[in-house]
Order: structure tokens, then sequence, then C-alpha cells
């Protein structure tokens, strides 16, 4: 289970900050820090050291999206899940929970509504919970002055590692995001492949979404699943029409319309969870419902999901694909950086953005050569011919993967 760092791995700082939280007996705690900081694993670590004081301790443990919730609820710790323990999404808990709780754990605060967290403090003595500012993708939720307001006096703790983001991912982090937050110098991952930047011909749309499908799949293992994020449902879509053509022609999968057909989303995302599975194919879109996340340790899968759906979820390969002028920019300008930001820091190792000739996203041309490599798409499906002088036999490498 890669994504689950048991205690005795984490680093001194973080087991430091688990005693702090635990020790100090504070009735509201706010962990803060940068994407891949490790904010919603040292949560649980958190809960799970109160529970083992504790057996009978009532623990509610409150995740953005439901897909966040089936991942931690996976955690080995809660293999025989108490009933004094809930995971949930903060939709559903503020909804439905008539239950109090001794403790209370909620993940990616900043896009909580403020009358959602007034209410859901009233059910717990306890609160602790993890945000980042700096990575709200929905105006108006709340705000950090409301937030203090409502959970005074509050302990806030600054987490000062980055662990998750290679260092190429996080020096682009760190420009898109600006001065705001970062407080850590250097991010922790050894590994550090360079961003790839892909140009993608006028009349190249079909090669680009085979291309994209085929070295995700390729990239993807089990316990280490590739990731294509979309800004929105309707480009989701829009690939769907030439990955309809794709199944046809490299599995002969006879369609009688668009596998991911517009309409329902539910209904559509449920319909091409089932023909993939039928079909012993290794591609879901990520919803709580037909494909959970946890699916992915015990085989190589790639995921399609909104950038908002994938938000506090990590993946080895993230593919962006056809960033447009006007990309991630809407009336709410700073919303729209932000939903960058959450994208690109999905990843735990490859980044790939590809983008059209013309009216391109704008910040390929700000993006610095140091860490980011330019490629043309025709030139990785048919690499150019370079005459080498006579020698010893070279290995072949396995064409189309750009590392």
């Amino acid at each position: 289970m890669t994504w689950w760092i048991p205690e005795n791995q984490l680093s001194e700082n973080q087991n430091i900050l688990i005693n702090c939280c635990v020790l100090e007996n504070n009735d509201y705690v706010w962990l803060r820090g940068f994407p891949g900081s490790g904010k919603t694993l040292l949560l649980l670590h958190i809960a799970i050291r109160l529970l083992s004081h504790n057996l009978k301790a009532k623990i509610g443990v409150i995740t953005y999206t439901n897909s966040l919730a089936d991942l931690l609820c996976s955690c080995p710790f809660f293999d025989d899940q108490p009933d004094n323990v809930i995971f949930n999404s903060h939709v559903s808990f503020y909804l439905n929970n008539r239950k109090h709780f001794d403790y209370i754990f909620i993940d990616e605060i900043q896009d909580i509504p403020i009358h959602h967290l007034a209410k859901i403090k009233t059910m717990g003595d306890k609160i602790y919970f993890a945000g980042d500012f700096d990575q709200t993708i929905y105006p108006q939720r709340c705000s950090i002055s409301e937030l203090r307001a409502l959970f005074n006096p509050l302990a806030e703790y600054h987490l000062t590692e980055v662990f998750r983001l290679t260092p190429n991912v996080f020096a682009l982090a760190k420009r898109v995001a600006g001065d705001n937050g970062v407080e850590s110098e250097v991010a922790l991952n050894p590994k550090n492949p360079n961003i790839k930047l892909i140009e993608v011909g006028d009349s190249e749309k079909y090669e680009e979404v085979v291309w994209i499908v085929e070295n995700a799949l390729k990239l993807a293992q089990p316990g280490q699943p590739s990731a294509i994020l979309f800004q929105c449902h309707d480009d989701i879509f829009d690939f769907g029409l030439y990955l309809t053509t794709y199944f046809e022609q490299k599995y002969k999968i006879k369609s009688y319309g668009p596998i991911l057909h517009f309409g329902s989303s539910e209904d559509a995302y449920r319909s091409f969870n089932d023909t993939c599975k039928r079909h012993g194919l290794f591609f879901r879109y990520l919803n709580y419902y037909s494909a959970k996340f946890a699916e992915s340790e015990g085989i190589p899968l790639v995921y399609l999901s909104t950038i908002h759906n994938a938000k506090g979820l990590e993946f080895n390969n993230v593919f962006l694909p056809s960033l447009t002028q006007g990309a991630f920019v809407d009336s709410e300008k700073v919303k729209g950086w932000n939903l960058f930001l959450v994208a690109i820091t999905r990843t735990r190792e490859n980044l790939f953005i590809t983008y059209p000739t013309h009216n391109y996203f704008d910040y390929i041309d700000q993006s610095p050569a140091s860490i980011c490599s330019k490629l043309w798409l025709k030139d990785l499906i048919h690499p150019p011919t370079v005459k080498k002088e006579e020698g010893p036999a070279e290995e072949e490498e396995d064409e189309g993967i750009v590392f």
C-alpha cells in the first residue's frame, strides 16, 4: 500500500508533531502545509494514536470526496473497522450524521462551506483539521479569518517538509503558488524526472489520445496507478469520443455510441467502468460507486478523473491533456490557478502536459527549461531517424515512453 507510511517510517519532525497534537490536548488543531507535505497522512496518524489510547473513543474522519474516504479506510489499522470510527465525505456527514464524537478529523477544510463547519463543530468535542488555502478551488467557501473565529482558540502547526513532490514539480508548483505559504526550501522526493510538455499538431487529436492512454498504461503498476486528469466533465466526454474509436480498433470492442456518452455523468461512468471490467481493460473513471481507489493496489490501473475529484489523492504518473489558451482561468482567476496547482501536485513522479500548436495554455511559454522538456507528439510517435556510425549493437529501448 504505497500511500500509507507507517509510524516508524515517518520523519523526526512528523513524529514530533503527532506527539504535540496528542499531548497538548487542544480543542481545535489546524495542520497547514504545501501540497505533498503529508497533512492527510498525519491527521490519520493522530487519529490512530488517540484511538490506541482509548479504543472506545468515537472518531469521525471527514474527507472532501468519497474516493478519499474510501482510500483512508483501507489503512491497515482499520482492516477490522470498529463501529466507533466512521469515514465520510463532508456533504454526507453534514446531511446525515446524528452522532456525537470525541474527535472529528477534517481534510481539505479550505473548500468546506463555513456553515457546514459550524454545524460539524457542534458534533465533536475536539476537532483536528488540515488544509491549504492556496489549494482552494471553490470560491467563497470559507476564509482564514472565519476559520480562526469559529475554532477559537486554534492551535496551528505548519508542516515544512514536502515528501510527495519531486524537486522539479515542487519548483513548478512554487512558481504557480507564488510565495504564498511556501515554507519548505527543498522537496524530499529523491526521484526527479523532467516535466514533459508535449506539443500536439492540429490534426493529431486522435494520436494524442492514443499516446496518452498507451503510455499511462505502460507506466502504471499495481499500487502505482496513472491518472488522466480533466478540468470538467465535458472535457472527459470529448476525450471519450476518441477513446471509443481506440477501444474499437485496439480491443475490437463493438460500440453503438461513445463509450463515455453525454447525459447523466454517473450513469456514463458506471457504464464505462462496467465495460472495462467486462473486457479486462485496466481503465476506470474514479468514483466511489463503481471504481474505488483501493482497487489499484492489485492491478495496474489508469484512472480518468476530474481534478476536483482527485483532490487529496496521489498518483505515480499524471497526464494533463489538451491545455488550451485560457485553461484554468475563468471569472475566478485565482481559483483557476489553484486548480492548476492541485492538478500538477497529484503526481509522485511523472508529469505529462499536452497542448495544441496554436492557442495553447498561457503557462507553456513561462515554463523553465531547467525543469521542463518540450517535445513534439509527432516525434514521439515517429522518432526521427538518426544515422549512427557502425559499432556494437545497442539494446533497443521501449518506444513511446518519455523519461
